[in-house]
């Protein structure tokens, strides 16, 4: 895969991230918990995160939704400004509202121009995002994530 890391910064105890995924032409944006967190190791998709059965992607708010849960240490190996140990929680701008960025694409120029002006009316409506709305994103979700702490019994906000 041909991502670069843009951008890493800590918000509200939390290490985030955002990437530019240049074979696809878009960016995401992860935020990172660490084990003492209730959902580390919580699948975004999957696992309720309450007695009411809720999936953390219905509590967490993010443009688009929540695209990934996991650890980044896989994808990101040898960079030492990842933290170890961590979870991360991620979204894409590659959602319905979202448009490629070619400007992103190293490989553009491969794209027959037949391709490239059907792609890009297809797209007309749909927006860029650039890394300040990744930026916003991401400390939206370290803000969910920070509103629930653990007690004995179930996952509450305070």
């Amino acid at each position: 895969m041909d991502i670069t890391i843009e951008k890493i910064w800590n918000y509200n105890k939390a290490t985030n991230i955002a990437v530019i995924n240049h074979e696809l032409s878009f960016r995401c944006g992860y935020c990172s918990i660490s084990r003492s967190h209730p959902f580390f190791g919580k699948n975004y998709n999957e696992d309720s995160i309450s007695n009411i059965k809720h999936k953390l992607d219905e509590v967490i708010h993010v443009s688009g939704g929540m695209s990934y849960s996991g650890n980044l240490e896989i994808i990101f190996k040898r960079d030492s400004r990842i933290p170890r140990n961590q979870w991360w929680f991620g979204f894409d701008c590659l959602e319905g509202s979202d448009k490629r960025n070619f400007e992103l694409k190293k490989t553009i120029e491969m794209m027959s121009k037949h391709f490239q002006a059907v792609f890009r009316r297809h797209i007309e409506n749909k927006k860029q995002r650039d890394l300040d709305f990744v930026e916003k994103q991401c400390n939206r979700i370290s803000d969910h994530l920070s509103k629930f702490r653990y007690n004995s019994i179930d996952f509450i906000t305070h």
